[in-house]
């Protein structure tokens, strides 16, 4: 393909960010704009330019975005891979460590830490603290990292330099310690070509004087670390192409800040700024409603949204009396959505497949502020029979049995040996005693852990590189999208996902805003994080809340969110709070009954 001729699949818009040429370029993408459509075009057509000594670098924050870049980028131009780098933050600033280890004082073996690693050295660290304490001091130390660290100069907190000499002590650096030292050793060196090797052969050079083209996607939640080491990459010669949103930027909690963005022009001289405004996701009437909550923001890009999508969609508000009520509420319009003959069919195996147009599990689901709220959701699911699954908030790595199966690895291959590889020793795994036992376990999240680790073993040749993987998996690559299954997950965990029909539970003051005690959180990334969730949304918005609520064993009453009222009322329908009866969990074969046993709520403007 030609790409210096417009494709049939870019607007004007896309397209004249994707052939800009000679700088530095920022483009402003909100949501359902084909972001990561153009981003991909951009580096495509860069690649079909590039010169001998050029060099591609392409950030994406998880692994599964770098996983979906590398294969098409991979299937179209395969010669020019060797000098193409898609990963994550932490996964480049991992390679560049492990290929420069001799230029540092770190281990040479070193291991990432997993969470337990974490904890137990906080553990031994803080001995007199609550395992809250604990976390606030982790916590405290990765901000510093990721935030103060330009104050080590003068002097860093005590706790950091304790924790960091045990995890040192432990042959281990944490995520954030992967960034900084990287940010070190470029700024005592110099950037060299084995640096970025496998993608690039060419003689030493000086930090700086590398050329090149850098691509980061998501740019909205970068922190100061992360944006320290795109300007030491950059240096004079490299054009940095960014691409996100300011309105989604809801990583605060990370370090992440939108002023990065803001920034951008100042940060890096000359650069063009591309606004991407046609959205192919959701109706006019749910973007409008989305714009007006945005529109209360300060700061930021602001612009206005065009619907490329004309039919209207639905935006649903209802006040239920309390939280198993609210679930309840959620489960009977799935069950009207879905329909109870093709439910009762698919929930008992008699039909494997869904008619192309038909409504089906995996288009729903179903959003929540806090980890919290999950429970009465989960169990109004299961009573009624609806298959759902969770994202969880921890790493691939700490769950059971991961993490058991990666030290059974280990140590074969410290018995090994030299030139077993990852697949011999893989095949070994189930011969030991305790492999025997993991692998005929057959509770279904533990077997479909297992399953997940084989599957993800086979695409690595090497231990190093498949260990490194596993610690670096984060939850937002959990996704799993084909299952036939209502996703249930934060909203934090939907940034980036659309879904058909989209229920957002627990919108009420202190929860989304959230403003509980011990959780100090910026109204304005609320605000923000209220916004993500409405934009996941293709067809129909529920917007759900709880008049009466317990939580973390607390009896709370708290109004609907204020973030109703930026919604003019001739967009939203309300439906009425009723009674649903308390049932006893069915099994597949009553799954039909219930839908002779609900009346439908009324309507009111």
């Amino acid at each position: 393909m030609n790409m210096f001729v417009k494709p049939n699949d870019v607007n004007e818009r896309q397209w004249q960010a994707i052939i800009h040429t000679g700088g530095h370029l920022l483009i402003v993408a909100g949501p359902g704009t084909g972001k990561t459509h153009t981003l991909t075009h951009r580096i495509a057509r860069t690649v079909e330019s590039l010169k001998d000594h050029q060099w591609i670098l392409a950030v994406t924050f998880t692994n599964k975005a770098a996983e979906e870049m590398q294969e098409r980028l991979a299937g179209r131009f395969s010669s020019f891979c060797d000098r193409i780098f898609v990963g994550t933050f932490h996964y480049f600033c991992l390679r560049y460590l492990r290929e420069h280890i001799s230029q540092t004082d770190l281990p040479l073996d070193f291991g990432i830490a997993a969470q337990c690693d974490i904890e137990r050295i906080a553990k031994e660290l803080w001995r007199g603290l609550t395992s809250k304490e604990r976390k606030e001091k982790i916590q405290a130390v990765s901000q510093w990292k990721t935030r103060d660290f330009l104050s080590h100069a003068f002097g860093g907190p005590p706790e950091a330099f304790a924790y960091n000499r045990l995890l040192r002590e432990n042959g281990l650096l944490d995520y954030d310690d992967l960034l900084l030292e990287t940010l070190k050793l470029l700024s005592s060196g110099g950037m060299t070509s084995s640096g970025m090797k496998p993608f690039l052969d060419t003689p030493r050079l000086d930090a700086g004087s590398l050329e090149g083209f850098i691509f980061v996607d998501e740019y909205q939640d970068i922190n100061a670390l992360q944006h320290a080491l795109l300007k030491k990459l950059a240096g004079k010669n490299a054009w940095i192409t960014a691409i996100g949103d300011p309105n989604q930027a809801v990583y605060g909690f990370r370090g992440a800040s939108p002023r990065f963005f803001e920034s951008f022009p100042e940060d890096f001289s000359g650069a063009r700024i591309f606004h991407l405004s046609e959205n192919y996701r959701s109706p006019a009437n749910l973007l409008k409603a989305s714009g007006q909550v945005m529109a209360k923001a300060q700061g930021g890009f602001p612009f206005q949204l065009t619907a490329s999508i004309l039919e209207p969609g639905r935006i649903v508000i209802h006040e239920a009396l309390m939280e198993r009520a609210e679930a309840e509420y959620v489960v009977h319009q799935i069950e009207k959505m879905l329909g109870g003959t093709s439910m009762f069919s698919r929930d008992s195996g008699r039909v494997k497949t869904v008619q192309k147009g038909e409504m089906s599990f995996k288009d729903i689901a179903v959003l929540y502020r806090l980890n919290a709220q999950k429970i009465p959701l989960e169990e109004a699911l299961a009573r009624h029979g609806i298959p759902y699954e969770t994202s969880d908030d921890r790493p691939f790595i700490e769950l059971a049995p991961v993490f058991e199966l990666t030290a059974l690895l280990k140590n074969l291959c410290g018995s090994s040996a030299p030139n077993d590889d990852l697949q011999t020793l893989m095949n070994k795994l189930p011969q030991t005693v305790a492999g025997e036992k993991i692998f005929k376990d057959s509770r279904p999240a533990w077997k479909k852990n297992v399953e997940r680790f084989l599957r993800m073993a086979k695409r690595f040749d090497h231990v190093e590189e498949f260990l490194d993987h596993l610690f670096l998996q984060q939850p937002e690559d959990e996704f799993d999208r084909p299952a036939e299954k209502v996703h249930l997950m934060t909203l934090h965990s939907s940034k980036g996902l659309e879904f058909p029909v989209v229920f957002m539970t627990g919108c009420e003051e202190h929860i989304l805003p959230l403003s509980l005690e011990g959780m100090v959180c910026d109204p304005a990334e609320e605000r923000r994080l209220f916004y993500v969730g409405m934009t996941r949304a293709k067809e129909t918005l529920f917007l759900t809340c709880a008049g009466r609520r317990r939580l973390f064993g607390l009896n709370m009453k708290n109004p609907p969110s204020s973030f109703f009222t930026d919604i003019e009322d001739e967009l939203k329908e309300r439906e009425q709070a009723q009674w649903f009866p308390k049932r006893k969990p069915r099994s597949s074969s009553d799954q039909m009954e219930l839908f002779g046993t609900l009346t439908e709520p009324s309507k009111s403007e």
